[in-house]
């Protein structure tokens, strides 16, 4: 037969993952508060853009590796009204 929790078990669960949850909300809301984001607004639509990303601090080496890819598509937005 199975044995039941006991409900200090539970209580002990249930306190821990609560922590770890506002850990991670703080954490996430730290590194978010940390990041400069702009943004233009315009009225009309554009052709083209201008990305910019920028670094923070000195570059720091890592003995890790990664993967980055990124795909441009030209998209057709006339609907017809050149012709």
């Amino acid at each position: 037969m199975s044995k039941d929790l006991s409900k200090q078990t539970v209580v002990v669960l249930a306190v821990l993952t609560i922590l770890i949850s506002l850990l991670g909300t703080f954490t996430v809301l730290r590194e978010v508060g940390s990041l400069d984001l702009r943004a233009e607004i315009r009225d009309e639509p554009s052709q083209a853009g201008e990305l910019r990303i920028g670094v923070r601090g000195e570059p720091q080496t890592s003995s890790s590796a990664g993967h980055v890819s990124l795909e441009v598509e030209e998209v057709n937005n006339n609907n017809g009204l050149d012709q």
